[in-house]
C-alpha cells in the first residue's frame, strides 16, 4: 500500500490535533482531580496528561487494542452511582453480620455472556461489562470465558444477576 505524499500529511496532522484535545482533556481531568491550582500539581498534571495522550497514541498506532463501544452502553454508566450505593450497602450488612458471627453468604456464580468475537465492538462490550459490574464493591467479574460464553462472578451475597450486565450480554 503506498500512501501519498498529502495522505500522509493529513493523517499526521489529524493525529496531532486528536492528541492535543486528548492532552488539554486529561490535563482538565487531572486539575479537577487534584482540585488545586498549584505549579507543581498543574507540572504534574502535563506530565501524565502527555504520558496518557503518547501512549494512547501509540496503542492506537500499533492497532495493539480494539475498543468501538456503541453509544448507548457509555449511557449505562449512569446507572453506576446507584450501583455503588447500592453495593456498599450489602458489603456493610455482609460485615455487620459476619461481626455478629454469622457464615459469609459470598459465591461464586457462572453467569451465561454472549462474549462476541475480535471485533472492536465485542471487545469493548466486554470491557465495559467487566468494569461497570466490578465498579459495585458487592460484585466482582472474576473473568469471561470467551470459548464456553460465560461470566464468572463473585458476589459477597446472592442476588440476581445486574441489570446492567443483561444490557452488555449477560443472558442468565
Amino acid at each position: 500500500m503506498h500512501l501519498k505524499v498529502g495522505e500522509v500529511q493529513g493523517r499526521v496532522l489529524k493525529a496531532i490535533v486528536f492528541s492535543t484535545i486528548e492532552f488539554l482533556f486529561l490535563l482538565g481531568l487531572w486539575m479537577l482531580f487534584v482540585s488545586q491550582m498549584e505549579r507543581a500539581e498543574f507540572i504534574a498534571g502535563i506530565c501524565a496528561a502527555a504520558l496518557g495522550a503518547v501512549g494512547d497514541g501509540i496503542v492506537k498506532s500499533k492497532r495493539f487494542a480494539k475498543f468501538r463501544p456503541r453509544p448507548q452502553w457509555l449511557w449505562l454508566f449512569s446507572w453506576e452511582p446507584w450501583y455503588v450505593l447500592d453495593g456498599s450497602a450489602a458489603i456493610f450488612w455482609a460485615l455487620a453480620k459476619r461481626l455478629l458471627g454469622r457464615t459469609s453468604k459470598a459465591l461464586f456464580r457462572v453467569v451465561p455472556f454472549r462474549s462476541g468475537g475480535d471485533d472492536a465492538e465485542s471487545a469493548a462490550r466486554r470491557a465495559l461489562a467487566i468494569t461497570a459490574i466490578s465498579i459495585s464493591p458487592e460484585t466482582i467479574v472474576v473473568g469471561i470465558d470467551r470459548d464456553r460464553e460465560f461470566m464468572l462472578l463473585h458476589l459477597i451475597a446472592p442476588t440476581a444477576t445486574p441489570n446492567i450486565a443483561r444490557k452488555l450480554g449477560a443472558t442468565g
